[in-house]
């Protein structure tokens, strides 16, 4: 998988939570930009939930991602 994808989606405006799907199978949720670090080479990134753990991963390590709906509003 492309690493740009996950930088695209955290610099998105709307952002748009989404998780990243590894080939092992786990599902890593990012809730806010702020969560998910990109190398400037794109070399590896970084996913920080909101709880205590935090992921360092490489491209290889990633299969897809899974974008959640955008909020409706209630206007």
């Amino acid at each position: 998988m492309d690493i740009e994808i996950i930088r695209k989606l955290r610099l998105a405006y709307p952002f748009r939570q989404f998780y990243v799907i590894l080939k092992d199978g786990r599902r890593l949720f990012v809730g806010k930009p702020y969560h998910v670090a990109v190398a400037v080479d794109g070399s590896h990134l970084m996913i920080c939930s909101d709880g205590p753990e935090s992921h360092h991963l490489w491209p290889e390590e990633l299969a897809d991602v899974d974008v959640l709906p955008a909020a409706r509003s209630s206007a």
